[in-house]
C-alpha cells in the first residue's frame, strides 16, 4: 500500500465550548440586551464550564436590568451540555439531577452542603446534622456517579502530540536495518 497516505492525515476540528453554547441560540428571540448578557456569560465561562459571576455582577457590568441577567443565567443554564453555567460542582451536579427528573428536595440539600460529606461516606454525621436517611443519601451516591462532574470536558481544546520515534526500522533487500 501507499505509506504516504496514511502519514498526512488531518486531525477532526474540535467545537469549541463557545461556539456550541451560541450555536444553541436562538438570535432571534433574543432582545439586544440579552444577546449582550448572552455572550458575556458565555465568555465568562471557565474550563470546566462553570460561571462565577453572579446575575448582579453581570447586570452591573452591562448596565441593564438584572431581571434580564437572571433570565440569561437560566438560559445559559438550559444548555448542552447539562451543567454547564453552574456556580460549583454541588450546583452543577443538581442541574444535572433536575434535567434527568431524578431531583428532589433532600438530593438538593445535600448536594449544596454535604458533598464533601456525601463522598467520604460520613453518612452517620449527615444524618445527624440533616436528618436525612443513609438510604436517600446512598441513593443521591448512586445518581451523582452517572453524572459529569465537568461537564465542558469534551470541548477542551488539546494540542496535538507528536511521537517521535526512537528507532526507525526498515525492511530491505530482505533484512532489517
Amino acid at each position: 500500500e501507499d505509506e504516504a497516505a496514511y502519514r498526512d492525515i488531518a486531525a477532526p476540528e474540535r467545537v469549541s465550548l463557545r461556539d456550541h453554547l451560541r450555536g444553541q441560540l436562538d438570535e432571534r428571540a433574543l432582545s439586544v440586551a440579552e444577546r449582550r448578557c448572552m455572550c458575556l456569560l458565555i465568555d465568562s465561562l471557565d474550563e470546566q464550564g462553570f460561571l462565577d459571576a453572579s446575575a448582579q455582577e453581570i447586570a452591573s457590568v452591562l448596565q441593564i436590568d438584572p431581571v434580564i441577567a437572571i433570565r440569561c443565567v437560566e438560559r445559559l443554564r438550559s444548555l448542552d451540555p447539562p451543567g454547564v453555567g453552574a456556580h460549583d460542582l454541588g450546583d452543577c451536579l443538581a442541574l444535572q439531577l433536575q434535567r434527568q427528573g431524578k431531583s428532589n428536595a433532600a438530593f438538593e440539600r445535600l448536594l449544596q452542603g454535604y458533598l464533601e460529606d456525601l463522598a467520604a461516606g460520613h453518612f452517620q454525621k449527615i444524618t445527624k446534622q440533616t436528618g436525612i436517611p443513609r438510604l436517600v443519601q446512598r441513593a443521591c451516591m448512586e445518581a451523582i456517579r452517572e453524572l459529569n462532574p465537568h461537564p465542558a470536558a469534551a470541548f477542551r481544546e488539546e494540542t496535538a502530540g507528536y511521537v517521535v520515534p526512537d528507532v526507525i526500522c526498515e525492511h530491505a533487500d530482505g533484512e532489517w536495518q
